[in-house]
């Protein structure tokens, strides 16, 4: 009975285990985005952007960046989410996205939100 119980608990303890792990990325938006200095075309430059998760199982991961042209980059924010049971209240983030150096000029800035729509941050790179 003993011996029973015991491969019972090990059985549940690995499912558990291996359903609580599972882990999905997805794109979450963002609600604000500044540039907190002004840059040059030498600077390493960077953005913050600001943000709510939806509940507590969203940490924040990355940010995938993509320059379609010279003056325009496109970004949006990656969060990995954890499946299982999760605190359900709003998790705010703010987090620095590096761009790296940018040729002097506007450069447009598109944040790209999860359903498809984005709103814009316009930088001018100094020489």
């Amino acid at each position: 009975m003993t011996m029973l119980l015991a491969a019972s608990m090990l059985i549940l303890t690995s499912f558990f285990s291996t359903v609580s792990s599972a882990q999905q990325q997805a794109v979450v938006s963002v609600g604000d985005a500044y540039a907190p200095v002004r840059f040059n075309a030498a600077s390493d430059v960077f953005i913050v952007v600001d943000g709510v998760f939806p509940n507590a199982c969203y940490h924040w991961s990355h940010a995938d960046v993509q320059s379609p042209s010279q003056f325009v980059h496109e970004i949006r924010a990656v969060a990995d989410v954890n499946d299982g049971m999760c605190l359900m209240m709003l998790v705010p983030f703010s987090n620095e996205v590096h761009l790296g150096t940018l040729d002097a000029g506007d450069q447009k800035i598109l944040l790209v939100n999860s359903d498809g729509s984005h709103f814009e941050l316009n930088l001018k790179i100094d020489e």
